[in-house]
């Protein structure tokens, strides 16, 4: 059998610089809040990192062994992205159920009260700063599972 998820990682090309403090869209949910508290950068999955190298793990929906083409679900990244690497994602190894989640351990489920929504995009998941969500415009469920 093969494997149900993969580890991608990749180049993010468009990052704008980089910032040692972020406001996680989960600490501020609707419009943004200049209240909203800043988190250290590496506690985050913000995009505004030093080295834009990213992490994603995705479900895998079919391998084309032939065409060499791996479909995915729950990508997180837009058309042209470099890829620099896809790993098999691993249960045994890759899974820690019962870590500590650190200030993300203290909010509601992604899909509850405080859930991110992005319509439309943030420019950042965009080059032109604009875009189209495949959702029919709600902009749900196609956000970072934890930002």
């Amino acid at each position: 059998g093969g494997f149900d998820y993969c580890w991608v990682l990749s180049w993010m090309h468009l990052n704008s610089g980089f910032k040692s403090l972020v406001t996680p869209p989960r600490l501020r949910p609707g419009v943004a809040n200049a209240k909203a508290p800043k988190i250290g950068l590496f506690a985050t999955r913000a995009p505004h990192r030093p080295n834009p190298i990213a992490l994603s793990a995705l479900r895998i929906i079919d391998v084309s062994e032939e065409l060499g083409i791996v479909r995915v679900q729950g990508i997180d990244l837009i058309d042209g992205t470099p890829i620099l690497d896809i790993k098999p994602y691993v249960p045994y190894c890759d899974a820690f159920p019962s870590s500590a989640a650190g200030w993300i351990g203290n909010l509601s489920e992604p899909n509850g009260p405080d859930a991110i929504r992005y319509w439309p995009p943030p420019s950042y998941l965009t080059s032109e700063g604009e875009g189209e969500a495949e959702d029919g415009g709600t902009g749900e469920g196609k956000s970072p599972p934890c930002q």
